[in-house]
């Protein structure tokens, strides 16, 4: 019996109970194996990641080799998972840091041959069940829009809290004529995030208590997890509890109310409401990408915008301007009341909503003992020419497809973007 006939027979529940999941380590690849690897990411997104002739490649070249899978292996910053049926590597997905405890999925394949047997659900699954063996661990990942299938395996296991939307993002790698759009979506992991819904119904009030009270009473009344944890992970339990103070224009204040109660039971956010926030960087940066049609700017905490106005001016205009250049995405640090004025300087520069980012960057200073995270406003510039090419979903020509759109989330977070492209055309 020829393999093409044996997987024709295959069903859904075979896979289901036959296939299984788990994390590539050194100790679990050799050089054999990750030929095999590589061959499968190939037979799942095209040689060397080119789905068809005039394609873009999958933009992550260490998939389509022995070398790259061992280096990805052997890299501190991205996790390999594995799904293995019947002892034939049919498909895998990646875990990339953002920050030490935090990642994002990325390059989820399945090797065409086995589609349609429910391998991309049993891959997040089985990824989830790996990353949830911590204390605590935030998971954002952008999934891909060209159809429901992978929004669908990572929405059946929990990555279900709507964040953003990217817009003609990444290459064009499923459509030859149209840039890859994404939707972002989020996950809490760990014992910690398991623990917190009902924590903070017992714990009550946060406000008047001091961190040391606040750390004993959170020991106090989680003695299985918090009170057995090391002292820097109760330090990290102290700063997730305590109420986390988000800023955005009036425009989005109705929308990011909605993105953040979708994290009500876990983390208390408080949306333009007036907090102490007194520190201030200086830091910008753009990460111009050379080989890439996308661009990527950070503003640090605080960052006054209406003294390096003409500064920030010039380098947006110089990405807009340099060939190629189609997609900038702007990070900005929300817990500063100043987010608000740089978002709204970024909007008269033809900026519109992308997203909010719960937890997305972090700060971890001295050895372990103060934690500080950032939540994102992020901003994206899409080229008008591009946005002209690759309508938005509910217009007749488009390809993008958004799970729930447009009854949930979804179709909010849309209709905003498409609103700030209209007035601004």
């Amino acid at each position: 019996m020829t393999a093409t006939k044996t997987i024709s027979k295959l069903t859904k529940a075979d896979a289901a109970q036959r296939c299984k999941v788990y994390e590539l380590t050194g100790e679990l690849v050799d050089e054999a194996k990750a030929r095999k690897v590589a061959a499968m990411f190939e037979a799942a997104l095209g040689k060397n990641g080119v789905a068809a002739e005039g394609h873009e490649p999958y933009p992550d070249p260490s998939l389509y080799s022995a070398a790259g899978v061992l280096e990805t292996v052997e890299s501190p910053y991205r996790r390999l998972f594995i799904a293995e049926l019947d002892g034939e590597i049919v498909g895998g997905i990646i875990a990339d840091s953002l920050h030490e405890l935090a990642c994002e999925f990325n390059c989820m394949a399945v090797d065409r041959a086995y589609r349609g047997l429910g391998i991309g659900s049993i891959l997040v699954e089985g990824a989830k069940r790996v990353i949830n063996d911590c204390f605590f661990f935030s998971n954002i990942t952008e999934m891909v829009t060209h159809n429901l299938a992978s929004q669908t395996a990572h929405i059946k296991h929990g990555y279900n809290r709507f964040l953003g939307f990217g817009y003609s993002h990444y290459p064009n790698v499923f459509f030859v004529d149209r840039p890859e759009s994404v939707v972002w979506a989020g996950q809490l992991h760990g014992r910690f995030a398991k623990e917190l819904p009902n924590l903070r119904g017992r714990i009550g009030n946060l406000d008047k208590l001091s961190d040391s009270e606040l750390t004993e009473t959170l020991i106090r009344e989680s003695r299985q997890v918090v009170g057995k944890a090391s002292e820097s992970e109760q330090q990290l339990a102290t700063a997730l509890v305590k109420p986390r103070f988000v800023y955005v224009p009036d425009e989005y204040e109705s929308l990011g109310r909605d993105i953040l109660a979708q994290y009500a039971e876990h983390l208390d956010y408080r949306v333009n409401e007036k907090s102490e926030n007194a520190d201030r960087s200086d830091h910008f940066e753009v990460d111009f990408k050379p080989d890439y049609a996308h661009t990527y700017i950070d503003f640090g905490s605080g960052f006054d915008i209406h003294a390096n106005a003409k500064t920030v001016k010039e380098k947006i205009n110089e990405v807009k301007n340099a060939p190629g250049k189609r997609f900038i995405r702007a990070t900005i640090k929300a817990n500063h009341s100043s987010a608000i004025e740089i978002a709204n300087f970024l909007r008269k520069e033809g900026f519109v909503f992308h997203s909010i980012l719960p937890l997305y960057q972090y700060e971890n200073q001295a050895n372990g003992a103060s934690h500080r995270f950032h939540d994102l406003l992020v901003l994206q510039w899409v080229c008008p020419e591009a946005a002209a090419k690759n309508p938005l979903p509910g217009e007749t020509n488009s390809v993008i497809k958004v799970y729930g759109y447009p009854a949930n989330l979804t179709g909010k977070i849309i209709s905003l973007i498409r609103s700030e492209l209209n007035s601004s055309c």
